[in-house]
């Protein structure tokens, strides 16, 4: 055994320590499997063997490249997912390769990390996706409570307008109130010659206090509207304000999904 190699397998098992997770160690020369120590979840008994039967082996790409060499595999060859990395050994000119040592980890943790990663990544796309669906709900409602908002605005001016018109309605009712009353005044005075002006007189008065009646109601209601549309006002106005408020919770909480996103594709990216 050259004396680099014997220096190698005098420490084997120290070096083995140094796995926090443990590994399965290999040492070869250029023609051999010197030694090969199993992990807790690694078991190979290979020690003895020729290195070339081993050519897809991380070992032997070493050994014939000269380079440190490293893979990722499946669970083929074990019945999980491990990591190999193997190093040439060179003699003391350091340039012929006189051995090589290779070392096999599980790769179950961080398999397993990936693929919960890969399913959270897919989880939250599809909770951006709503989250952003959601915001344009939010905008256009946002934009439909304002029409309402005018709507309201625009009731208010024309309830506005209407009061004027009682007003001047009720105006009216009062002079044609007076009026009728002093018809009646004068028709008495007239005597017998004004008895049919009297009569006009009378339904003047009644269409005044009519009118009077009618538009006191229609005050009424209207003041029952104008409470309803400030109510109307108000709601709208709350609702604009949540509105608004939501939308910019959901921009924000899209931007948390975004950076969950990416965290996620990094950990599934990991070698």
């Amino acid at each position: 055994m050259h004396p680099r190699l014997e220096l190698y397998h005098r420490h084997l098992g120290t070096i083995q320590e140094l796995f926090f997770e443990g590994a399965a160690l290999l040492l070869a020369d250029t023609e051999t499997v010197l030694e090969s120590l199993p992990s807790e979840k690694i078991h190979f008994k290979i020690k003895g063997m020729t290195i070339d039967r081993f050519k897809d082996s991380v070992s032997y790409k070493a050994l014939m490249t000269g380079l440190p060499v490293k893979e990722e595999r499946g669970p083929e060859a074990f019945g999980f997912p491990y990591y190999s990395k193997a190093v040439p050994i060179f003699d003391e000119d350091g340039k012929t390769a006189v051995g090589v040592i290779a070392a096999i980890t599980t790769n179950e943790t961080v398999s397993k990390l990936r693929e919960e990663a890969t399913h959270l990544s897919a989880v939250v796309e599809e909770m951006t996706a709503m989250t952003v669906q959601i915001t344009e709900g939010s905008k256009d409602l946002s934009e439909e409570v304002k029409g309402f908002a005018a709507v309201s605005h625009s009731m208010a001016e024309d309830i506005k307008q209407v009061h004027k018109a009682l007003e001047f309605v009720q105006e009216i009712a009062n002079q044609s109130n007076l009026l009728g009353l002093n018809a009646a005044i004068e028709a008495a005075r007239a005597g017998e010659a004004g008895k049919g002006f009297s009569v006009v007189a009378q339904e003047i008065r009644k269409m005044a206090d009519v009118s009077k009646e009618t538009s006191g109601q229609i005050r009424e209601l209207l003041k029952s509207i104008q409470s309803s549309t400030d109510r109307f006002g108000k709601l709208v106005q709350s609702i604009s304000r949540n509105t608004d408020s939501q939308a910019g919770s959901l921009a924000e909480l899209n931007k948390a999904f975004e950076q969950i996103a990416m965290t996620a594709d990094n950990l599934a990216n990991q070698g």
